[in-house]
């Protein structure tokens, strides 16, 4: 039960948030984010080590129309066997995730996948529920605000007006025969900026079931937006 919560929960790490939606396609084929990242890895035992950067890439896109989703992979170093893809819809929304272990998720309601977009002093309680089969699912608790903008400074450079974002999320997993529940919040802050389409940088706070906590922060490197065909 211990791996399998690991494993579901790995690839939910980045539940992020979103807001309006942008004129035309939101992201491109191609387009990459990477990260350096220092600290714990959102959801795995405290002593996993990580080789290589944290990387978020377009990789795919499915669908036309309102049934259009954008596959944005999400991987913590170069061998991450839990790396996930999210579909993401042209309102910055997610329904779909497929982690490792060819674990496949459906996401009621469709949540969000963003802070790029939340207007000044919104802030937002979401509810959903994520499926993994008839029989097991998680329901995930959020508290979201965008705080005052911020000047950011990260390897990739300087970010002026950068849109922060603070949020808590509390994931509840409950054995499928019964038994307590076991709950993992996550304090988020976030910074995002339009000039990368995406994530600046983000420091999180894991607080386990025991009391225990894992610290961690990403910082991004580079951003590109190649087109792949």
């Amino acid at each position: 039960m211990k791996n399998a919560v690991l494993m579901i929960a790995s690839i939910l790490a980045v539940v992020c948030l979103a807001g309006p939606a942008h004129a035309g396609d939101p992201f491109a084929v191609g387009e990459k984010w990477t990260y350096k990242h220092e600290g714990a890895i959102p959801m795995r035992p405290p002593d996993t080590t990580m080789s290589g950067d944290r990387i978020r890439e377009v990789v795919g896109v499915k669908g036309e129309g309102k049934e259009k989703r954008w596959l944005i992979l999400e991987a913590w170093g170069n061998d991450d066997q839990w790396a996930g893809k999210r579909y993401v819809c042209a309102d910055r929304m997610y329904d779909r995730m497929e982690g490792g272990g060819d674990m496949i998720m459906t996401i009621k309601p469709a949540t969000l996948f963003d802070g790029l977009n939340l207007k000044p002093d919104e802030e937002k309680s979401i509810e959903c529920t994520f499926e993994v089969s008839a029989d097991m699912s998680f329901p995930i608790k959020y508290t979201i605000k965008r705080v005052k903008d911020q000047t950011v400074k990260v390897p990739a450079g300087e970010f002026e007006n950068c849109i922060c974002v603070k949020s808590e999320e509390a994931i509840t997993f409950s054995p499928p025969n019964g038994g307590d529940g076991m709950t993992i919040t996550t304090k988020r802050e976030q910074w995002y900026h339009p000039k990368v389409n995406g994530l600046v940088k983000e420091i999180f706070t894991i607080l386990g079931p025991g009391g225990e906590d894992q610290k961690g922060t990403s910082e991004l490197k580079s951003y590109t937006k190649e087109k792949k065909e």
